[in-house]
C-alpha cells in the first residue's frame, strides 16, 4: 500500500476492507501520525520533559482517504483512527 509514502503518516495498522455490496467496499484502518518536522529542534531537548508534536490530523486524514479511495475500487466507507507514533 502507498501509505508509507503519505506525509505525516509514520506507520499503518489493523487495515481492514470488505463489500458492502457488490459495488461497494467499507473500510478501516489505524494510522499513526509521524512527528512534524518543525517539531525537532536539538537545543531544547530535554531528556524529562521532551514534548512532540505530530503532523496535522485533519490533513494527514484527508491525504490517507484520498490514497485508500483511488487505489480501492468501489470504496465509499472509510474509518481512520489516529495515533501517535511510539
Amino acid at each position: 500500500m502507498q501509505l508509507n509514502r503519505v506525509e505525516g503518516v509514520s506507520s499503518y495498522s489493523s487495515a481492514r476492507f470488505w463489500s458492502k455490496d457488490p459495488a461497494t467496499m467499507i473500510g478501516s484502518i489505524s494510522i499513526q501520525l509521524a512527528p512534524s518536522p518543525s517539531s525537532h529542534d536539538p537545543s531544547r531537548l530535554d531528556a524529562f520533559n521532551h514534548v512532540h508534536h505530530y503532523a496535522n490530523i485533519e490533513k494527514v486524514t484527508a491525504r490517507v482517504n484520498k490514497v485508500l479511495k483511488s487505489a480501492i475500487g468501489g470504496l465509499e466507507e472509510l474509518t481512520i483512527q489516529v495515533e501517535p507514533a511510539v
